[in-house]
């Protein structure tokens, strides 16, 4: 059994060995561990690997959500093939609860416009593609740049401020700082939330986690607007 780089959830992952990341695949220490069972992830790897697990003696499979409800299904399906189903049947049907809740208490106010700061050196975003719109949408947020067809993109200080968006959605733990967002505008940025990329980022069980802590904040950002205490929600 082995890992990515980068796999660390849940805990017992970070002793597996190491057999590459998304840059390149270590074919030598994936030959060297004979699995049976490849999970790889479409858009995360390079076509060329990928291939050359498909042409391995090793079934493979191909995880990409494109929303969030395919992931119990894709849950499922990856239980079935490690033989854990029945407990991947029960984190699907929890899911499938967790995500039902949300869509039945989603707030009828109208949609803020939202920027989500992937990176600001160069100034990037997320387009349409990416599951976390699907997550902003789920949260009443709407992306201000989901006519772009591509997963992430970068753009302009000037296109930023055209959009003007209503909220910041920006990670924890990684760049960009406050500081960053600051230096975006020319004077008051609009206010800001901050997310859990370990959620947010994997398309998988926890991701419904992080989207009942986004519903959470947006929640909060409205009552707060409301009120007229323009703090940031934490």
């Amino acid at each position: 059994m082995g890992a990515v780089s980068h796999s660390d959830y849940p805990p017992q992952v970070r002793d597996l060995p190491r057999i590459g990341d998304a840059v390149r695949l270590d074919r030598e220490r994936i030959i060297a561990l004979a699995p049976d069972l490849a999970v790889a992830w479409t858009s995360g790897n390079r076509q060329a690997d990928l291939d050359w697990l498909a042409a391995r003696p090793v079934r493979l499979y191909l995880s990409d959500p494109q929303e969030i409800g395919q992931i119990p299904s894709d849950l499922i399906a990856i239980g079935r093939l490690a033989g854990t189903e029945d407990q991947a049947r029960d984190a699907a049907n929890g899911f499938r609860g967790r995500l039902a809740a949300l869509r039945a208490h989603r707030s009828k106010a109208p949609r803020l416009r939202a920027f989500y700061l992937l990176w600001d050196r160069p100034l990037m975003t997320l387009g349409g593609p990416s599951l976390i719109t699907r997550v902003m949408e789920l949260c009443g947020l709407t992306n201000l740049f989901a006519d772009q067809p591509v997963q992430a993109l970068s753009i302009t200080q000037e296109s930023l401020l055209t959009a003007r968006p209503q909220v910041i959605v920006r990670p924890r733990d990684t760049p960009p700082s406050e500081d960053s967002i600051q230096r975006l505008w020319p004077g008051k940025a609009p206010s800001v939330i901050v997310v859990d990329t370990d959620l947010l980022y994997r398309p998988g069980p926890r991701l419904i986690q992080g989207a009942e802590q986004l519903c959470r904040a947006v929640e909060t950002l409205r009552r707060a607007n409301a009120s007229g205490d323009t703090r940031p929600p934490r």
